[in-house]
């Protein structure tokens, strides 16, 4: 049962202890406790990486508008220059 209330913890995004490893691993074991661990390890770097993603795609939609400006400024130079 402290298994399953430590999985629903690390779900909220806390620190595993040593303390917890351990308890882990005497209640259901070396290898389920791994997955387990693993399993924690794989979901925060998800979380960081779709983080770093939404971080770079507004860098990137702001980098497009700022073209977008740029692009627009040099049409109507050109087209003052033409008349």
């Amino acid at each position: 049962m402290e298994v399953i209330q430590a999985i629903t913890t690390i779900g909220v995004s806390t620190a595993i202890t040593m303390k917890d490893v351990l308890q882990g691993i005497t209640t259901v074991g070396f290898p389920i406790s791994m997955c387990l661990i693993m399993a924690w390890y794989i979901r925060e770097n998800e979380i960081r990486h779709t983080n770093e993603v939404n971080s770079l795609k507004d860098a990137l939609n702001n980098n497009t508008l700022a073209l977008q400006h740029l692009a627009d400024l040099t049409k109507r130079e050109d087209n003052e220059n033409d008349n």
